[in-house]
């Protein structure tokens, strides 16, 4: 049997995860990113392409946390 998954939705409360995104994100591609708007998608919000919004990811898979 496998344990249970616990998700917390924290953001705007204890953490503010589209800001910190956006920094880890600006790091990693090395200019600052700024929001085009309000959309659900962080690609669409950010207007990055899927490469970009891929290499974000990456870090976030291999390193288990999004920091640069």
């Amino acid at each position: 049997m496998t344990a249970p998954v616990v998700a917390l939705d924290v953001d705007g409360v204890l953490a503010d995860f589209g800001a910190h995104w956006r920094q880890c994100a600006g790091r990693v591609l090395g200019r600052e990113i700024s929001s085009a708007n309000d959309h659900h998608s962080l690609r669409d919000r950010h207007a990055l392409t899927a490469k970009e919004i891929d290499a974000v990811w990456e870090l976030l898979r291999r390193t288990g946390r999004l920091a640069a």
